[in-house]
């Protein structure tokens, strides 16, 4: 099951974890210039969730947001753990 995963498989997920990651998100969010929460989320990922983020900044409007390219398996083990608490 290591690989690549089509963000869409994972996207609810991602949400919810997220929020629960950072609940003042709405704060940051689209603010000018990168969002450290960002890259401490994608750390927190890779230890707690076996996933690898590719993120890009995007500019909507003239503010600042994210997107997610693609997400990469890097142990299985925990990312079954951590689609179970998290679906």
């Amino acid at each position: 099951m290591k690989g690549l995963v089509d963000i869409k498989n994972v996207e609810q997920q991602l949400n919810k974890c997220y929020q629960a990651y950072d609940p003042s998100w709405q704060k940051s969010i689209f603010q000018e210039g990168e969002n450290p929460s960002i890259n401490g989320f994608k750390y927190h990922l890779e230890m707690t969730a076996g996933l690898r983020l590719d993120c890009e900044i995007k500019v909507v409007n003239g503010k600042y947001g994210y997107k997610v390219n693609k997400t990469e398996i890097i142990d299985e083990e925990l990312f079954t753990l951590w689609m179970l608490r998290w679906s």
